[in-house]
């Protein structure tokens, strides 16, 4: 069974620690929060070792359906000027905002149990808090064709004349 099944189905010891990464090209480092009192050491799926600042964050698990755009709402408390201008050199620099969420078992902290990986949408700046809306679909990302048709993958449309 899978530990995060267990952790929602028993009331046992241990306790799902969310944490969130959000990056952009034009910051220097990503913001790295979690939820709680204590800052939060853990390892990623891809290896690197971050420390989670502790803070006030609310996060809501995302949807299980077949709509192609799941958004999710995060909730996060005590933001600062600092939090503006880092929303301010985003807008500036035209850049996309990237959010990984990642759920941790409070007796492993090694690798997250899930990580979800979205696109921040949009959001809200309140005078103490900030609410972004995330989602995994992003239509005006995507490109389209996906597919590069060139020489190599489609041989038919190389022109000789």
């Amino acid at each position: 069974m899978d530990p995060l099944e267990v952790a929602f189905a028993s009331p046992a010891d241990e306790v799902l620690i969310p944490t969130l990464e959000i990056t952009c090209d034009a910051w220097p480092a990503p913001v790295l929060l979690t939820h709680g009192y204590d800052n939060v050491t853990a390892g990623t799926e891809d290896g690197r070792t971050l420390t989670f600042e502790a803070g006030g964050i609310d996060a809501s698990l995302p949807k299980s359906d077949n709509t192609g755009n799941q958004t999710i709402t995060f909730a996060i408390d005590g933001v600062t000027g600092k939090s503006q201008n880092l929303i301010q050199q985003a807008v500036d620099a035209e850049k996309r905002v990237r959010l990984t969420m990642r759920l941790y078992l409070s007796t492993d902290l090694s690798r997250p149990k899930r990580d979800y990986h979205m696109t921040v949408k949009s959001g809200v700046l309140e005078v103490d808090h900030a609410e972004i809306q995330a989602g995994y679909f992003d239509l005006i990302g995507t490109r389209w064709p996906r597919v590069d048709f060139n020489s190599q993958n489609a041989p038919c449309i190389k022109y000789e004349g």
